[in-house]
């Protein structure tokens, strides 16, 4: 009698890759839905309606600007040339205004946006336009026609105007630029001495200060520039080798596989997370500030602890060790070279992107980078904004998109593609339009490059927490 055969067990390994497989183009799945359910969003509504308060944001922010303006008249033929190189002339600045507050008067209702609109079109000397609106809100009745009264005794040489309806525009307008321009201008008009003065005292209240913080900020971003330079020339100075702040291993020590397979599971984890914040949204609305709290990790966070656990652990490496976190012997002084290098060049690239993009007529829109937390919110939602875009954001972003993403491109690819394709998906990412994305594109090569050169992520993450730092705090001390 013969012994029964035995029959092997069907082995686990195919089953398992198998299920892995299913995982990966699942969340895949899940993921480019999720894009699209963004980019429908995003395309479904004006730009408009992602910024809270818009008719108070470009109030101020338009206010600001042509308070700069001002202050540049009293500035030195040299500064006034500089500024208009790297900020733009003041045609320019409110024929911007205009195009954007005309998008402002088609989405919103309030009678407060058109007529600053039409005081800067006053302004601008647009008065065929100007006239046009005059003629349409005299018959559209209170408050139009009382504004349309003042605007043509101002602007357009009519005789009289009631002095109930200038107060009523001036109330309207609120303290600021728009309210002292139409103020000058009455007061030349209808010879009232005092008005302008009162005008021209709150006009220099502002213009003042802001053309001090003004010269400052530029004298910093001089000195950072000047700073860079010397980093750049000691560098060069360094023999290559001496260039390396840590060791981190490029190409990683993980299969290229594995490392995009990681990356769409933690983006689609990150997804799932933020669509149950998204449905928790009237929850959360009561509760600005706790949503602001868990934005950022939940957004990040996924990603790098997949990360962690399915490619540093397997691939026998430590965290710090896999993206060169901690300085190797004598690695602090290229470390401070390098950051120094990246943050110059960052400003210089910055100068560049604007000069480009004025001379090709682009002009990045004002609701991309508005921040109304920083710009009247309370301290503690300014220092959760301030905590989420210059330390969370860097230093995370720096861990995906180059530690992760580029040295995953890295296992295949050579290091100026994939710089370039993790630098696409990068800008990409930040959903900005043409003006922002080449910043963040030419950004996003410039760190690749000096994480491929010291072998660490630190010069790009503090270079990106400085560049973060700079549009933060130059918001703040501008705006608000």
């Amino acid at each position: 009698m013969t012994d029964p055969v035995a029959v092997a067990p069907a082995p686990a390994a195919p089953a398992r890759a198998r299920r892995s497989r299913a995982i990966t183009i699942l969340s895949a799945a899940l993921l480019l839905a999720f894009a699209g359910f963004l980019v429908r969003l995003h395309t479904a509504e004006p730009r408009l309606a992602g910024v809270a308060e818009p008719e108070r944001a470009l109030a101020l922010l338009v206010g600001r600007t042509m308070d700069v303006e001002t202050a540049l008249t009293a500035a030195p033929g040299w500064e006034r040339r500089l500024y208009a190189l790297t900020l733009g002339d003041s045609g320019r600045e409110i024929d911007q205004a205009i195009a954007w507050y005309e998008e402002l008067a088609d989405y919103s209702l309030a009678p407060e946006v058109d007529l600053r609109l039409a005081v800067l079109r006053g302004e601008a000397g647009q008065l065929d336009a100007l006239r046009r609106t005059v003629g349409q809100w005299e018959t559209r009745g209170e408050p139009l026609s009382s504004y349309a009264a003042v605007l043509a005794a101002v602007y357009l040489d009519a005789d009289e105007v009631d002095p109930e309806d200038v107060g009523a525009a001036l109330e309207t307008l609120g303290p600021g630029w728009f309210a002292d321009a139409l103020a000058l201008r009455l007061s030349v008009r209808f010879d009232e001495p005092g008005l302008g003065e009162a005008a021209r005292r709150s006009i220099a209240s502002r213009a003042g200060p802001l053309l001090w913080k003004l010269r400052a900020l530029t004298a910093f971003d001089v000195a950072l520039v000047v700073a860079g330079l010397i980093a750049l020339g000691a560098l060069r100075r360094r023999p290559p080798e001496a260039h390396a702040v840590a060791e981190a291993p490029l190409p990683p020590p993980w299969p290229f596989g594995a490392g995009l397979a990681t990356l769409v599971r933690g983006g689609a984890i990150s997804a799932l997370a933020l669509i149950a914040l998204l449905a928790g949204d009237q929850w959360l609305a009561q509760r600005p500030l706790l949503a602001e709290a868990l934005d950022a990790p939940i957004l990040y966070v996924p990603v790098v602890l997949l990360a962690w656990r399915a490619l540093v652990v397997p691939s026998g490496t430590r965290f710090v060790a896999a993206f060169g976190l901690r300085p190797r012997p004598g690695g602090w002084r290229p470390l401070l070279l390098a950051t120094a290098a990246l943050i110059a060049a960052g400003a210089v690239l910055d100068v560049v992107v604007g000069l480009a993009s004025s001379w090709l007529g682009l002009e990045s829109h004002w609701a991309e980078w508005f921040d109304a937390d920083l710009a009247w919110g309370p301290p503690a939602a300014v220092a959760l904004t301030l905590l989420g875009t210059v330390v969370l954001a860097p230093v995370c972003e720096e861990l995906i998109f180059r530690g992760l993403l580029y040295g995953t491109l890295r296992v295949r690819l050579g290091r100026w593609l994939a710089a370039l394709v993790s630098a696409t998906i990068f800008a990409i990412a930040h959903g900005y339009g043409a003006v922002g994305f080449v910043s963040v594109f030419a950004s996003a090569v410039l760190w690749a490059w000096a994480y491929e050169r010291t072998g660490s992520l630190l010069p790009s993450m503090a270079a990106h927490v400085a560049n973060n730092a700079a549009v933060g705090l130059t918001f703040l001390w501008l705006l608000r």
